[in-house]
């Protein structure tokens, strides 16, 4: 398991042990997409922000200079769940 996916997995485990809060981070949903290839289904903490009435999910990877892995999982299936927990945290 790379160092990248541990720390997802950390963070995942906070999101859903704590009603979707994260120690000092931002506001987070989980994207949940279905490999192109494998279809097996993948979980992805994304920052989430306001812009307006919408909600915009950020596809940074932490500022790295390439995509998400499941950006582009997620444009080719067209297949994706999100979950958002204490919507009222996003001010």
């Amino acid at each position: 398991m790379s160092t990248w996916d541990q720390r997802n997995k950390a963070v995942i485990e906070q999101f859903r042990a704590h009603g979707g809060k994260v120690k000092g981070g931002a506001p987070l949903i989980l994207l949940t997409t279905t490999g192109a290839k494998t279809g097996r289904p993948h979980i992805a903490p994304l920052m989430l922000v306001n812009d307006g009435d919408r909600l915009l999910a950020v596809a940074s990877k932490g500022g790295h200079p390439k995509h998400p892995e499941w950006y582009l999982t997620c444009w080719l299936t067209r297949k994706l769940r999100l979950r958002l927990i204490a919507r009222n945290l996003i001010q």
